[in-house]
């Protein structure tokens, strides 16, 4: 097999697999670690990357074929697959299942199980309510993307305190710019459907000057943290995702929905990914 085709292959699973994605988990739990300068963890964080890896692999399977007008690339590469779901997740879970049991403690257990069946749930059950509920999808899925900073607390036993509240915050608004992103690629099929995502109700010019004033104020937690001294100040090099989004929402404006597809794939799944890497950066600089 060439050098490009397999380069390729591991391309799309990468990105269609839902592994950069995943990463990212356990790119916001590396940023906690840092931050509070508690000692580094392996198994945090292959069980970071664990939890959004299960939930999404089984959401993107289970609606791959509702995906093929909307995300046809990844539905396309996921339907190839399709065969082998079953044994994928089965694997997950029992990766999942042997690092909490060797390595963990019963609250983080607990967590993780709750947690990842909150994430199962949404693609059975709790993804209809978007038919109701104004942006509620984003609500939900932020919310879970802020817990995962739950895993360090949990597994150093530490006090869930002004810290936690903090980057609890800053998260869930970065992921709710994450999220309603993703939605804008969807609107004609989520129109459709009567999904009341925010692009469906107001359009995708309106959603990007939305998208620009939860960008700015998503780093209000980062400021009142680093000036109450609740944050170490090298914190405030996050600021520079500031810049990362605003470029991809101006960009968003003239594309095509094929380029939306691919800005939200890479650039805006793979932002999570970074933040550990700037923060070392600009901990052993400042």
């Amino acid at each position: 097999m060439k050098i490009k085709n397999i380069t390729k292959i591991f391309l799309e699973e990468f990105i269609y697999g839902g592994h950069l994605l995943s990463l990212g988990g356990a790119g916001i739990v590396w940023s906690v670690i840092i931050l509070l300068d508690v000692s580094f963890s392996w198994q945090i964080l292959l069980i970071s990357y664990l939890i959004p890896q299960i939930i999404y692999t089984y959401n993107h399977f289970k609606e791959s074929k509702e995906d093929i007008l909307t995300n046809p690339e990844r539905a396309d590469y996921l339907q190839k697959k399709i065969r082998k779901f079953p044994y994928i997740i089965s694997f997950y879970l029992l990766i999942l299942f042997l690092v909490i049991s060797f390595f963990a403690n019963i609250n983080i257990f607990f967590f993780v199980f709750l947690l990842v069946i909150g994430g199962l749930l949404y693609t059975v059950y709790f993804k209809k309510l978007t038919e109701k509920l104004l942006c509620f999808k984003n609500i939900y899925v932020s919310l879970f993307w802020a817990l995962i900073i739950s895993v360090p607390f949990l597994y150093y036993s530490l006090s869930f305190n002004s810290f936690f509240v903090l980057f609890f915050f800053f998260v869930f608004l970065r992921w709710i710019v994450n999220s309603i992103f993703f939605d804008i690629k969807d609107i004609k099929d989520d129109k459709g459907k009567k999904l009341k995502t925010l692009p469906a109700i107001i359009g995708k010019k309106k959603t990007l000057q939305f998208l620009h004033i939860v960008n700015f104020i998503s780093f209000a937690p980062i400021f009142i943290g680093a000036y109450f001294k609740i944050l170490p100040f090298f914190s405030l090099s996050l600021i520079i995702f500031y810049f990362y989004s605003y470029w991809y929402l101006m960009t968003t404006k003239e594309v095509e929905d094929k380029k939306i597809r691919l800005l939200s794939y890479i650039m805006v799944d793979g932002e999570y990914i970074f933040w550990p890497i700037v923060l070392i950066i600009s901990k052993i600089l400042i």
